[in-house]
This record gives structure tokens, sequence and C-alpha cells, in this order.
């Protein structure tokens, strides 16, 4: 390999372990999945509660508490894309 090649692709890998961050932690994956779901039924994030989040290989679902109803919610693996429905 020439050295610029070398150079390229160190800087390659070097950009796609940039991109992946550090893991979230419990508290993130919360916060998450609280905006998610407050975008959705159109309330503050704090006036949500999460219950049960799962994180299956493409989706997240959860359960969620709010205004007295609960709702069962997914969302892709970037918390974009929430979808809730009515459990109760």
């Amino acid at each position: 390999m020439t050295p610029l090649r070398v150079a390229f692709c160190v800087l390659v890998a070097a950009m796609s372990c940039a991109a992946c961050g550090p893991p979230l932690t419990q508290a993130d994956v919360e916060s998450k999945l609280k905006t998610a779901t407050a975008s959705v039924l159109k309330v503050d994030p704090g006036a949500v509660t999460i219950v049960n989040p799962e994180e299956k290989p493409t989706r997240w679902e959860w359960k969620a508490q709010s205004a007295g109803q609960m709702f069962e919610c997914d969302a892709d693996l970037n918390f974009t894309l929430p979808d809730c429905r009515v459990l109760s």
C-alpha cells in the first residue's frame, strides 16, 4: 500500500469510530424516549413516564404513560419516526 492510501484508510477508520460516539446511558435513552413520545402526543416531555424500554434489532419499543392513559410506542434506533398507540 502506498503511504497516501494508508493515511486515507486511517482517516476513514477514525471518522467512522467518531460517528459512533459513546454508548447511551439509561438516562440518555429515557430522555430520548420521553422526547419522542412527547412529540407524538403533543405534550411536554415532563408529562411522560417511560415504562419497560426495549432495544430491538431495528427499533426501540416502550410503553409510556401520560395524562392518565397508557401508550405502546416504538421508534427507529435513532429515536426518530416515533409512533404511539393508546392501550387504555
